[in-house]
């Protein structure tokens, strides 16, 4: 594997903890016609969570397999966006711990993936009031908060300089983000 970076200039990640309006945004984004990529972990983890739960090596690879895909279908795009990103993984390996304190996945081959797949540029949602964690993989508030909090860290340890997307309404926040791309 090479060691040479991969910067996706014209690949924009949405990150934060549950409940911070990544795929409403994502979702009003794709009605504007942008190239987006819709979060795969929830969605897995949905179908199956004590599944993910026992065997979250086999969830990390399954999920960083499909993100490096989309990664690199991205390349062939004008300006796309992410429902989270390579390093998004990192943080859910952190919060493993609070969900099962019986496993553990060790970061290395993602953290070394993150270093070499770059974005051009991560959003990050503040939290939103409303959160519920039905909606959210079971999460409860302050797991989520927490998740946001590694999400932060994981970021700023990879040398991203995170862009802040306040809470507002939809059409706010998604013009915030246009106005940092164009």
């Amino acid at each position: 594997m090479s060691k040479l970076k991969h910067i996706l200039e014209n690949g924009f990640i949405l990150t934060g903890g549950p409940g911070t309006g990544k795929t409403t945004l994502i979702d009003k984004l794709e009605k504007m016609r942008y190239n987006t990529y819709h979060e795969i972990a929830k969605e897995k983890f949905k179908k199956n969570p004590m599944y993910t739960l026992n065997h979250p090596g086999i969830f990390f690879k399954d999920i960083l397999d499909k993100y490096i895909s989309n990664y690199n279908s991205a390349k062939k795009l004008d300006i796309c966006f992410f429902d989270r990103g390579i390093p998004d993984l990192l943080a859910m390996i952190d919060i493993l711990p609070y969900l099962n304190s019986a496993k553990n996945v060790f970061d290395n081959k993602i953290l070394k993936l993150s270093k070499k797949y770059r974005y051009g540029k991560v959003f990050l949602l503040d939290p939103l009031p409303n959160y519920n964690p039905k909606k959210h993989v079971n999460l409860t508030k302050e797991q989520s908060l927490i998740f946001h909090r590694f999400n932060i860290k994981r970021y700023k340890q990879l040398g991203y300089d995170l862009i802040p997307i306040p809470v507002g309404s939809v059409e706010d926040r998604v013009d915030m983000i246009l106005n940092h791309i164009e």
